[in-house]
């Protein structure tokens, strides 16, 4: 009888100088393990000691909307917050945005609530380290686990944890998102590894293990996805061209092999897609600001070759990580056509001739040096979707879109170091056998030279001030870094400050304006930054009493502010008028548009003196968004300087209700009520430093009433249809409102009101 063939396809053995010619030692030889703790060990101090600058960094940017003004973060009060933390979008309450993200969300509730870290950075800046730190070692065990020699495997780690690109995800605290995407897909692809080679409950274990991280990184950030191109990339180039847990022959055999695997990550992909439609469907955003991805308005093969041209300066950027900026808007990258520099032009065709040669190479090496296949598409297939090349995001270019993608540059460039090490070893033993051991001066002068810039990097993202002037030099054509960089002067508090903002802020402004930009590509951000600013030194001359030049910059502050909402009005519009396209009735739709704009409106019109243009701004500023605190704050004072003092405390009241801990406001309601019932007082301090609003008093009785039925007709008016009906029972149960002055919402069943 012959023997029967083995179904199982021996695969070619690898001759990558990269794995392993014999079966690693195992963990158990005490001096392996030993050897390992210590370079850990050096590794876990070398990360420290580079970001040892970073854990007293401000919240910058982002981190102001997303962790300062998000009140899902600070109540005591964890159910409705978890609620609205799964049922909103990321940038919730201070942006409409499609993005959901809600497990980075939570991550930030641990922070301020858990932790007790509330307004201090520290205890972010450590969670962040941590994770990225984590991130380090899962690169060195995913490559032990597929067979990378050990030194390989060490220096990709070192240099995924020091290089430079990685302070915007670790540094700046919102690329938690990141950070904690990485992690997942990082993990889950070690799951998946080890289910291939395990049998029984040991492969359940890591299935189930693959399925759950991949939900969770799904939930961070949308590029967790990222699993199944590696689940994809293990399979082929370890599994069919290796001996790393070899496929069988025949495609039917394989897919019975291999689907468990990839059912595991479903689920995730299942709720990735569901996320995405859901929040496209219901986000009021209409598109990308042209300002910040001038890619948004090119035409398709301007915009592709600009995106190609950006692609080539991000591999530049991880080989020489010299210019590093927080912003890259307009015009600091010119679209590729007729009216861009020639460099500039031929750069895009440098970056394709270099895009395709890499990608030749993968396919080139896939069975000789796997892992070199691996970091190429690894960095391709992650950058892709924030390329810009299959669809635009918001913005042209950012380090923080790097930090899941350079993972494949740390796999490569830890391959060639080892290679370049061992070279310059057989040079050195050639010349003196004892100094041989000289070669690792080679990866420690680049891994101190990453460490070094990183640690520099670190710096600019202390402050405002460090961040944007650095900005401001490597991206002098940034309009958006002027903008920034201004703000930094309002800390001066003086009218040499205002001028100095002033200054700054209108050459951001020379760069939008020269030339003119059409309606459906201008930004409103810097005219209200500017407009802010003139508003500063109005003040000023008003306090030094010279009328005539403040109204002068009062003016300017206006014509500033008409161009902001010019912009904002423009995207109002297209907002609505996305909403009626799919079906909805236009008194359905929100408005929508920049409330900062309507804020610092009132406040100039309140310094010119014409309070009803004033009153206008504000409550408009309501309609936008209702809960705007800083509104009815204003209200009062317009009708309090025009001695309208019932009107001003009810609006007081107003803002009271969605934050009582306002000192300043009780001190104002106090004050009014002192005026208008001077017998007998209506509020009355608490022994912990709160107030309260004696309801048995009749005239605060009868403003807390007309309070909530003003807040709940603008809840309703502004289709806040279920925060209406849980204010309207607020009202009735807590204040003692009768139930009849607030009447259900449209389309409201009264059974389950």
């Amino acid at each position: 009888m012959g023997k029967r063939k083995s179904s199982v396809r021996k695969a070619p053995v690898s001759t990558d100088a990269t794995s392993e010619a014999k079966p690693p030692v195992a963990m158990s030889d005490p001096h392996q393990l030993w050897m390992r703790i210590a370079l850990g060990t050096l590794l876990l101090i070398a990360l420290l000691t580079t970001y040892s600058n970073s854990f007293d960094g401000a919240f910058l940017l982002d981190n102001q909307q997303i962790i300062l003004l998000d009140p899902r973060l600070r109540s005591s009060d964890w159910s409705p917050n978890i609620i609205n933390i799964f049922t909103k979008d990321y940038w919730w309450p201070t942006l409409a945005s499609d993005l959901y993200r809600p497990l980075t969300t939570f991550s930030y509730m641990v922070n301020w609530s858990v932790l007790g870290n509330g307004g201090n950075s520290e205890g972010y800046h450590w969670v962040n380290f941590i994770l990225h730190a984590i991130n380090v070692f899962l690169v060195y065990r995913l490559l032990r686990q597929i067979g990378t020699r050990e030194i390989v495997g060490y220096w990709a780690a070192a240099l995924y944890g020091l290089h430079p690109v990685a302070t915007e995800g670790v540094t700046n605290i919102v690329g938690r998102a990141d950070l904690l995407s990485t992690f997942c897909v990082l993990s889950a692809t070690l799951c998946y590894a080890r289910s291939a080679k395990s049998r029984g409950n040991a492969k359940t274990g890591w299935l189930f293990g693959l399925g759950l991280l991949s939900l969770i990184g799904v939930l961070c950030k949308e590029n967790g996805v990222m699993i199944l191109p590696a689940m994809f990339f293990y399979d082929w180039l370890y599994r069919s061209h290796s001996d790393q847990a070899p496929l069988p022959a025949g495609w039917r055999a394989r897919l019975q092999v291999l689907y468990p695997g990839y059912l595991a990550v479903l689920p995730a992909l299942i709720t990735f897609v569901s996320a995405r439609i859901w929040m496209m469907r219901t986000s009021p955003t209409y598109g990308n600001p042209f300002v910040d991805n001038p890619i948004e308005l090119a035409g398709f093969f301007s915009g592709r070759m600009t995106a190609f041209k950006v692609l080539g300066q991000y591999i530049w950027m991880l080989v020489w990580p010299e210019n590093l900026s927080c912003d890259w808007s307009y015009n600091q990258i010119p679209l590729y056509g007729p009216d861009a520099p020639w460099h500039e032009n031929i750069q895009s065709w440098v970056s394709i001739v270099l895009v395709i040669a890499l990608l030749a190479m993968a396919w080139i090496q896939r069975k000789r040096h796997p892992l070199m296949t691996f970091g190429i598409l690894w960095f391709f297939v992650a950058i892709f979707p924030t390329s810009n090349l299959p669809i635009t995001i918001g913005s042209i270019k950012g380090e923080r879109l790097l930090y899941m993608p350079y993972l494949g540059f740390a796999l490569i460039a830890g391959m060639l170091l080892e290679w370049a090490r061992v070279g310059l070893s057989n040079l050195l033993r050639r010349v003196n056998p004892a100094i041989a051991w000289a070669s690792f001066t080679l990866p420690l002068v680049i891994f101190i030279a990453f460490a070094v810039r990183t640690y520099l990097r670190n710096a600019d993202w202390h402050d405002e001030l460090s961040l944007w002037s650095s900005a401001v030099q490597t991206c002098p054509n940034s309009f958006k870094t002027y903008k920034g960089f201004s703000n930094c002067f309002i800390t001066k508090n003086t009218e040499e400050g205002a001028d100095q903002a002033i200054a700054v802020a209108e050459r951001g402004v020379a760069i939008l304006e020269n030339p003119p930009l059409p309606i459906e590509r201008k930004d409103n951000t810097l005219y209200i930054n500017i407009a802010f600013h003139y508003a500063r030194k109005a003040e000023y001359c008003m306090n030094r009493k010279d009328p005539v030049e403040g109204m002068k910059y009062y003016n300017k502050a206006l014509g500033a502010l008409e161009k902001a909402m010019e912009v904002d009005r423009y995207a109002n519009a297209t907002s609505r008028a996305k909403f009626v396209r799919q079906g909805k009735k236009p008194e359905e739709v929100r408005n929508v548009g920049n409330p900062t704009i309507y804020e610092l409106l009132t406040a100039v019109y309140i310094g010119m003196g014409n309070y009803p243009a004033a009153e206008k701004a504000a409550l408009y500023n309501l309609n936008l968004n209702p809960y705007a605190n800083r509104a009815n704050v204003m209200l009062g004072e317009i009708n309090a300087r025009q001695k309208n003092y019932e009107r001003a405390v009810i609006y007081w009241i107003r803002q009271l209700l969605f934050d009582p801990s306002s000192k300043d406001t009780w001190e104002n309601v106090s004050r009014i009520y002192n005026l208008l019932s001077p017998d007998r007082p209506a509020v009355r301090a608490l022994g912990d430093g709160n107030y309260t609003l004696l309801k048995d008093h009749p005239m605060a009785r009868q403003h807390l009433t007309q309070a909530c039925i003003e807040t709940y007709r603008l809840l309703i008016e502004t289709i806040h249809y279920d925060d209406a009906l849980n204010f309207r029972k607020k009202a009735i149960e807590l204040y003692g409102c009768p139930p009849d002055l607030f009447p259900l919402p449209p389309g409201t069943d009264p059974t389950k009101s």
